[in-house]
């Protein structure tokens, strides 16, 4: 491949500099990789706040269908 040459980016062919791909530069790089830890960031946030409101979700359901069973047992003890 050669030695290396400034402003030039290896493998990717002749002509290339490195302000045609976005990655090379370390300014976009670094700004690039803290963008990414913001979203991730972010993703976690989210996925986390489903979580807790699906496991608040369950409780109710549980809490529910033990009514709902309480119910029924009344109603056929008042049948019989």
């Amino acid at each position: 491949m050669g030695s290396e040459t400034r402003n030039r980016v290896r493998g990717y062919g002749h002509g290339v500099i490195p302000e045609m791909v976005s990655y090379v530069s370390s300014s976009s790089a670094r700004s690039s990789r803290k963008s990414s830890r913001g979203a991730l960031a972010n993703v976690v946030a989210k996925n986390n706040e489903f979580r807790r409101r699906e496991e608040e979700a369950s409780r109710k359901l549980a809490t529910v269908t033990v009514e709902l069973e309480k119910s029924k047992t009344l109603q056929q003890q008042a049948l019989n």
